[in-house]
């Protein structure tokens, strides 16, 4: 889910030694940038305007790709496969089309992030970038979000780590991450890219809802599934 941690995951994973190709180093709601590679989040915002969806109006299933669609999908990763080293991408709106990205890529490796939900809602409402988002509407993106985020992990089995603050924050999201990057291969220091002055929502509030309190529930228990070390290939699936 977006302001979720994805970009600290990801830079994080990049500072380990994970090639990320060409993405975005600086942005005006992260000094250090989201990590995205611009071609592929347009190619996710095609598939997700052919479904009359967009980001903040997301799917209520995995989106389906034509031949044309995969075709698009190989010529943006070509450029990746002439590295030497492991590489990988982030994207929000991953979410709703991973499963195209499996069958092109069966042998990919999976990890989710997780944030507490108060603390996205504050971040997604204090943001005010081209959508305004009011907080039921940002409870109820993240519900979404994470829905289909615990969904794929009990199918596929990958790690899911919990973005969190202060003294929780290495237990939760380093240690984890951590072993994760070393299943890849990845040797590098994950800690020299946090900085604690990114993080503006540390203190959360109470969970709204009993939709939310049960899927944040299991969220958590998914993060503590032991699926973080070597067993996370992901399996070719279809939606």
């Amino acid at each position: 889910m977006h302001r979720s941690g994805t970009s600290l995951l990801t830079g994080s994973l990049e500072a380990a030694g994970l090639h990320l190709g060409d993405v975005n180093h600086a942005a005006r709601f992260n000094r250090k940038g989201n990590k995205e590679n611009e071609s592929i989040r347009r190619f996710h915002n095609g598939l997700l305007r052919k479904s009359r969806a967009a980001w903040h109006r997301p799917p209520n299933r995995q989106i389906e790709w034509n031949e044309a669609d995969e075709g698009r999908a190989r010529s943006l990763i070509e450029p990746y496969l002439r590295s030497d080293r492991p590489w990988g991408f982030k994207d929000p709106r991953t979410i709703w089309t991973v499963e195209g990205w499996l069958r092109l890529l069966p042998g990919a490796r999976l990890i989710g992030v997780f944030r507490h939900p108060s603390l996205v809602v504050h971040s997604l409402v204090a943001r005010h970038l081209n959508t305004v988002i009011e907080p039921d509407e940002a409870l109820r993106l993240w519900y979404a979000y994470n829905s289909e985020l615990v969904r794929l992990q009990r199918r596929y089995r990958f790690p899911l780590v919990q973005f969190s603050s202060g003294a929780a924050l290495h237990e939760d999201f380093i240690a984890p991450l951590t072993s994760f990057a070393r299943s890849l291969g990845l040797a590098g220091p994950l800690d020299r890219f946090f900085d604690r002055a990114l993080v503006h929502q540390t203190k959360p509030g109470p969970v709204r809802g009993i939709r939310a309190r049960i899927l944040y529930r299991r969220l958590i228990a998914g993060s503590r599934s032991g699926t973080g070390s070597g067993a996370t290939r992901a399996t070719q699936g279809s939606s």
